[in-house]
């Protein structure tokens, strides 16, 4: 096993050098102004479209106090971003009007056109809205070469998604963020994202998550944040920060740690297991993961890792990909 972990060693420059997040205005901070009223994202939101009839919800902490649209508190709940002070919201899924059958979706702009036939790794995050008595486990993002724009329907949009979330796991969560993430390859023409739900009230798979009085609609509402699509095998020469995507924490003093590498002024830096559940956080970039959860050491395996951070030179770096933990 010491043999693994010095060539683990050796090789670890040459591992998962960071990449670009492809996404313009990712967490929703950048605004053309701060939203004064609920229900519309194109006045105020940078980058980011409604492609049909129907309107997502823009959140900001600038927002007045009062105006539905602000942060922590807007549809009589409170809830915190994820990062930053922003937040978008739709409806994944109603049963009764109003509404019904009704779909929001929110369209983003990417940096770039993606490389055909390159491996896209693609993460958001979202949260259940509290006033939700419906959960869903069908949200998705799907990747388009031009800008959709459907009048006349607040009906689910007629694409198949690249990424969709796991059908077998309801979004129920309403306190924490929840991580959507999944791989695709390109065609090479693609420079939207739309994030939404893409079927049918009758092909959604739903539960009565919420019956209590907090459930106050018949409705599946969801808070969307940083979303993120990078290059997975996309060689990038210049990387300040990197991670490598192999360790082997077996007490032999080699390679037993996984951290952030690379000049780093500010850092968040987070691991997932293959259900979504954080195992590791730090913003100390002199910190790193031992393979250890709750006290536990955990069994060989492939994990998620999602970083932000600056650079000693100002610049923003986003970073994700995986990390398989060998012994």
């Amino acid at each position: 096993m010491k043999r693994l972990s010095l060539i683990l060693l050796i090789l670890y420059p040459l591992l998962s050098r960071g990449q670009i997040n492809l996404v313009r205005n990712p967490s929703f901070e950048d605004t053309i102004s701060c939203p004064t009223v609920w229900g519309n994202i194109t006045p105020f939101l940078k980058y980011w479209h409604n492609p049909t009839d129907c309107s997502p919800d823009y959140y900001n902490a600038c927002a007045a106090d009062g105006s539905s649209c602000d942060v922590p508190y807007n549809l009589g709940y409170m809830q915190y971003p994820r990062t930053g002070n922003a937040y978008c919201g739709i409806y994944g899924y109603g049963t009764a009007s109003p509404p019904s059958d009704v779909r929001e979706y929110i369209q983003g702009e990417l940096i770039d056109t993606l490389a055909a036939g390159k491996n896209y790794c693609v993460s958001f995050y979202v949260n259940l809205a509290n006033l939700s008595r419906y959960s869903i486990s069908n949200i998705g993002a799907y990747f388009s070469n031009n800008l959709i724009s459907i009048s006349n329907s607040c009906l689910n949009l007629p694409f198949t998604p690249q990424i969709i979330s796991n059908p077998s796991v309801q979004l129920t969560d309403t306190v924490n963020w929840m991580i959507i993430s999944g791989e695709f390859i390109a065609n090479g023409d693609e420079q939207y994202i739309t994030i939404g739900n893409f079927y049918s009230n009758t092909n959604t798979d739903t539960l009565m998550f919420n019956p209590s009085p907090f459930g106050t609609a018949n409705i599946a509402y969801y808070y969307i944040e940083d979303v993120s699509v990078v290059c997975c095998d996309c060689e990038q020469e210049n990387s300040d920060i990197f991670v490598a995507n192999a360790f082997s924490p077996n007490g032999d003093g080699i390679n037993d740690v996984i951290h952030a590498k690379g000049d780093i002024k500010e850092l968040d830096f987070r691991i997932f297991n293959r259900w979504g559940e954080q195992v590791f956080y730090t913003n100390d970039a002199s910190k790193g993961w031992d393979g250890t959860f709750n006290g536990l050491e955990l069994n060989n395996g492939v994990f998620f890792y999602v970083l932000s951070g600056i650079n000693n030179i100002g610049e923003r770096i986003e970073l994700k990909g995986n990390i398989s933990l060998i012994k």
